[in-house]
């Protein structure tokens, strides 16, 4: 083998497993030692690659980060697409705090000069109508959207819906169901978790909440999630309306108490007030 044994670190095996396998947490410092041993490999890339893509940036950490700094610093334009309020996943087990989830927005700001990086932000979601948009910033109130989506079709908003009529919500409606995670009981019914949602859209879904996004509908203006990512994830997947399951229907200052009406079917339910 030319050049540097990228199997071996030390006579350990640390780069590459022994069936000769990369190991996915090296990834990243691998090529990236590559491309500072053989300076051959960027130009190769250059002469074929004018544009490189990263969606869901927010994701990226660490060295995967560094990695996408050579790329800056190359003749490709690259181009960075993310949200700030869906860092639920990292793509590497880093211990770099600025260069992770929400902080790597920051970061990417204070360095701008460095990479000569264009920074532009967007509030407008063309995903859903204005009044999803509206619920959304309640789960998520920093940097609100603006939803610009249009329709015409029947039971538009945010509802919540009990138990016992979840069956003719979904047998008319036929929404997309999102569930917290697996341990959530979802009547039987096959879901997606929040998590897997991301990146989704469906024109209407039925979530299945966890305790903490339930309790937190009362109070929602006063008092903010704490960790609301997930949450937003799964508030933000429909066009045109979400059903949100609950053993009780609430009527306050965000909830209105309405007459749902589903085909020739009529069952109580709780509308999302728009405010």
């Amino acid at each position: 083998m030319y050049g540097p044994d990228y199997t071996k670190l030390s006579n350990q095996f640390y780069y590459i497993t022994p069936n000769r396998d990369i190991k996915a947490r090296y990834i990243a410092k691998l090529t990236r030692n590559m491309l500072k041993d053989y300076p051959e490999i960027m130009n190769r890339i250059e002469n074929f690659c004018s544009h490189i893509y990263f969606d869901e940036i927010q994701d990226f950490a660490g060295e995967d980060i560094d990695l996408i700094e050579e790329f800056f610093m190359s003749n490709i334009s690259v181009y960075c697409v993310g949200d700030n309020k869906q860092a639920t996943f990292s793509t590497h087990s880093s211990n770099s705090k600025k260069k992770k989830g929400k902080e790597i927005f920051k970061y990417f700001y204070k360095n701008k000069d460095k990479f000569s990086l264009n920074i532009d932000t967007s509030n407008i979601s063309r995903r859903m109508i204005p009044e999803l948009a509206f619920f959304a910033n309640l789960v998520y109130p920093n940097n609100p959207i603006i939803g610009i989506q249009k329709g015409t079709v029947e039971n538009m908003g945010v509802y919540l819906i009990l138990k016992k009529d979840v069956k003719i919500y979904v047998n008319y409606f036929k929404p997309t169901i999102l569930r917290f995670n697996k341990t959530i009981d979802t009547l039987d019914f096959q879901a997606i978790n929040f998590g897997e949602s991301k990146g989704m859209t469906f024109n209407r879904t039925m979530i299945f909440p966890n305790k903490t996004f339930i309790n937190s509908l009362n109070k929602l203006k006063q008092k903010p999630l704490k960790a609301p990512e997930k949450y937003f994830i799964a508030v933000t997947r429909a066009k045109y309306s979400e059903a949100i399951v609950v053993d009780k229907l609430l009527e306050n200052s965000i909830f209105s108490k309405v007459e749902l009406i589903i085909g020739n079917t009529i069952i109580n339910a709780s509308k999302y007030l728009v405010t």
